[in-house]
């Protein structure tokens, strides 16, 4: 419900009902504490699953609840998830995939995602097929593996977010999705990689992501690629001197992106496309606020 009425505030409720819980795209709402997707043992998914499907189907005669729908499409999804990913690994499908089409996979732009993917989990994934779990590793040989449900509750909350993003970027497909905190447990530095991400999704298969977030480290970097997709414009001789200080994949056209400031129930626009900055420096104010002194908004 708290989540619906920031959605409300700032697309419209016509639309959030018609994105997400109707057909349009690829619809998915990933929640917080997405971590008990990875965290708990398969027979108490089942249960906390089985729990919700039969909530829906007892109320579906008198209340629907859509959380409820939007929760069990997540735990759909990551069923998915884990049999897309049960014998193979980010690398070993992005290589599958280039053998077999290699003519219409932009082969850069995914090794690229791939880095970013290693530099978020500082790790790599793999699921071991003979006892079906999942692990990540900081080694070719497997030394210093954790399985996932004892791995970093930040490792646990991005998996599924970074297994998603891939697979729509390797695929083409358009998505839409809404993301409830994605830099959850993250440090600052993987932030900026996911923010990098999330953009390189927008900008390369047309997807629209509605995120909320509490990261002043998220909204800078933020900043960053809205404001070199705004320079890139205005001052095209300085494009490679842009392109030296963030990545090209990135940019941000600011006519693209829309965020919302949500304070007391008010909600106000704080990108302003033509203006310069074209977003005000979260941090900046982060630090005002530290010091003592109150923030203008």
């Amino acid at each position: 419900e708290r989540f619906f009425f920031i959605l409300k505030m700032a697309i419209g409720i016509g639309d959030i009902t018609e994105k997400l819980a109707g057909t349009y795209r690829d619809s998915l709402f990933i929640p917080a504490d997405r971590n008990i997707a990875v965290n708990y043992p398969d027979a108490l998914k089942r249960i906390f699953y089985g729990g919700i499907k039969s909530d829906l189907h007892t109320r579906a005669a008198t209340r629907p609840r859509v959380s409820l729908h939007l929760i069990a499409r997540f735990l759909e999804k990551n069923e998915e998830f884990l049999d897309t990913f049960s014998t193979q690994n980010f690398h070993n499908i992005f290589d599958e995939k280039a053998e077999a089409e290699s003519d219409s996979i932009d082969k850069p732009m995914i090794e690229f995602l791939l880095k970013k993917i290693s530099c978020i989990l500082k790790s790599e994934y793999e699921t071991i097929g003979e006892i079906s779990e999942s692990r990540l590793f900081s080694h070719p040989t497997g030394e210093n593996a954790a399985f996932l449900e004892r791995a970093s509750t930040g490792q646990q909350n991005i998996i599924r977010i970074l297994q998603d993003m891939f697979m729509n970027v390797l695929y083409n497909e358009v998505i839409f999705r809404v993301i409830e905190e994605p830099e959850a447990h993250l440090h600052p530095i993987a932030q900026k990689h996911l923010m990098h991400i999330i953009a390189l999704m927008r900008n390369h298969i047309d997807s629209q992501i509605v995120i909320t977030t509490h990261s002043p480290y998220l909204l800078a970097v933020l900043k960053n690629l809205l404001t070199a997709g705004q320079l890139s414009k205005k001052e095209p001789e300085a494009v490679a001197e842009i392109e030296a200080l963030t990545p090209k994949l990135c940019w941000l056209n600011p006519d693209d992106v829309e965020v919302y400031h949500l304070k007391d129930g008010i909600s106000s626009a704080i990108v302003q496309p033509e203006a310069e900055p074209v977003l005000e420096n979260p941090l900046a104010e982060l630090l005002l606020e530290f010091g003592g002194r109150t923030p203008s908004r």
